[in-house]
């Protein structure tokens, strides 16, 4: 039993050095802290020199830079039960609230008309009636919501024996990936359209979405479907994305023998004083250029799905990695390394030969992309924040963002070295398969968020994003975690270009409310549009952030 005479700032001391065998113990020193963040309480300052010492010692005893992450534990998205049990009759028995909402959702009624896809309606529920008891039909697409226009796919089993009259719908998760996908065109002979639109159906889009993303009609959109079909000897979609499962499965057999793979960034500029900045390029070789400010965990990556956006949009994403993160130096701190970079990135794009650019910011790299379009002579047509973060100018700011968001953002407030601890704890907790406890924190006011990092796409994209952002050092996120917390409201301020907000309709980091408010000030445009996530807008719908870029650049 703890001291009663022990102070809070003992406390969390003790905890920081704990963090060394318990990286966990860190939630527990911010839960700790709840009614101590209401004033800012400045005794907690005295604990930044503990904070300084456990870090070291963490690097001591745990090998997080140069890291493979290795042991970074991908959960099994799917659970082994269904997500959703219809009888015979197509009545609800149990359904996933996690997957399946809607007001018509009622166990003993009636499926909503909504559930199914009205192309393919009839022949689905035949399928489902002629469904043998312990048997597979194979599978199919359903809708898991009324605001749902993509639909997922899912396999269509029947019960055994007792359970004979029901039939059970399991999530499936299909993964586009771009090396395995060109591998397939190359091996079937396949045309650019039809890997775009192999591409966009694997990664859950529709024959209308993609007729619409290119500015087609669906009729033409579906006869490109009907030739690719004919080509590969297959009568339906489904057979298609099954045959293109089977094709990556296979090659993921044979790369997994070779163990995890690290990212590797070949692309390296070098400024004459002797500084560097690393960058990736995804979507279109010869589109239009942006400019990508990233986020933390996801770093300069993109998934299958955002790069296939960004081509099909006519974007060319260049997307340097931030100061401190993999090969890409750093001088300063706090504000002036944000002001420092931007200075960096106007001889970067000269050697690119970019004189004219639009600009995009995710969630952590906010303060970046405003530093950057404040700072730079190149000419910026529009600037789209995604899910962005907001200053902190006085300590009751700190009060309008999550709970999970707040508590790291005012212990760093009044002790920056807590970030040296925060950024270990993380890192090494995830080492040991225990990120979702981190995520679940952080994100603990956002179901929709947190389902998107249990994504297996999106879980190795990070891992490899952290086998390059901490290939040298972990002073990078740091510094950005340092950054967020204090007062940079000044980088908002005189940004000539029009600039968009991308929010997530389910509640992020900070509120609908405060978005706007924070709009308002500085004169920003607002979209709320993004119907499956709070923060994550760029994994909700890559397709309508490039839309708004492609608008700005005209």
């Amino acid at each position: 039993m703890a001291d009663e005479r022990e102070t809070y700032v003992d406390r969390i001391i003790r905890d920081a050095y704990a963090t060394m065998g318990k990286p966990e113990r860190v939630l527990s020193l911010l839960e700790q802290g709840e009614h101590h963040f209401e004033a800012g309480q400045e005794d907690v300052g005295s604990a930044d020199q503990h904070f300084v010492e456990a870090g070291e010692l963490i690097d001591e005893v745990s090998t997080l830079t140069g890291s493979d992450f290795a042991n970074f534990v991908l959960p099994d998205v799917s659970p082994s039960g269904a997500e959703l049990v219809l009888d015979r009759s197509q009545r609800l028995v149990s359904f996933d609230p996690e997957v399946f909402c809607g007001p018509e959702l009622e166990r003993g009624h009636p499926a909503p008309d909504w559930l199914w896809d009205p192309a393919e309606r009839s022949e689905d529920l035949r399928r489902i009636r002629e469904t043998k008891s312990g048997s597979s039909t194979g599978f199919l697409r359903l809708f898991t919501g009324p605001d749902d226009d993509q639909g997922r796919w899912f396999n269509v089993e029947a019960g055994a024996e007792a359970q004979a009259e029901h039939v059970h719908f399991k999530l499936i998760q299909f993964r586009w990936q771009e090396a395995s996908g060109n591998r397939f065109r190359e091996a079937l002979g396949l045309t650019e359209t039809e890997l775009a639109l192999t591409r966009h159906l694997v990664s859950g889009g529709n024959v209308r979405s993609f007729a619409e993303q290119r500015e087609r009609s669906v009729g033409t959109a579906r006869n490109q479907l009907k030739a690719l079909l004919r080509k590969l000897a297959i009568n339906s979609q489904q057979e298609l994305l099954m045959l293109y499962t089977g094709f990556a499965h296979s090659l993921r057999l044979i790369d997994e023998s070779e163990g995890p793979k690290r990212h590797f960034c070949s692309r390296i500029f070098h400024e004459e004083d002797g500084d560097r900045i690393a960058w990736e390029e995804h979507g279109d070789p010869s589109g239009d250029p942006v400019l990508y400010f990233h986020p933390f965990f996801e770093g300069a990556l993109f998934t299958a799905e955002q790069d296939a956006a960004a081509r099909e949009a006519g974007l060319r994403i260049i997307a340097p990695w931030r100061p401190l993160s993999g090969e890409t130096t750093g001088r300063s701190k706090r504000i002036e390394l944000v002001r420092e970079f931007a200075r960096q990135l106007d001889p970067f794009l000269e050697a690119q030969g970019i004189t004219e650019c639009a600009v995009l910011g995710a969630t952590a790299g906010t303060p970046f992309a405003l530093g950057f379009v404040q700072a730079t002579r190149v000419k910026v047509s529009g600037l789209v924040l995604a899910g962005p973060l907001v200053p902190f100018p006085t300590w009751s700011d700190i009060g309008m963002v999550d709970i999970g968001y707040r508590r790291a953002v005012q212990m760093t407030r009044m002790a920056p070295a807590f970030a040296r601890i925060y950024i270990r704890a993380t890192l090494a907790g995830s080492l040991r398969g225990e990120f979702d406890k981190f995520i679940d924190d952080f994100y603990r006011s956002s179901p929709d968020d947190r389902a998107y990092y249990k994504r297996p796409e999106i879980r190795e994209m990070i891992r490899q994003s952290g086998t390059y952002t901490f290939v040298k050092t972990l002073d990078g996120p740091t510094e950005g975690v340092i950054i967020e917390a204090f007062d940079w409201s000044e980088l908002c301020r005189d940004i000539a270009p029009p600039v968009t907000l991308a929010i997530g309709a389910n509640g992020g980091f900070v509120s609908r409310e405060n978005y706007e408010k924070f709009a308002d000030q500085y004169g920003f445009a607002v979209d709320t549009e993004f119907r499956r996530s709070g923060q994550l807008v760029m994994h909700d719908d890559p397709v309508r952030v490039f839309a708004h870029l492609r608008r700005k650049i005209g």
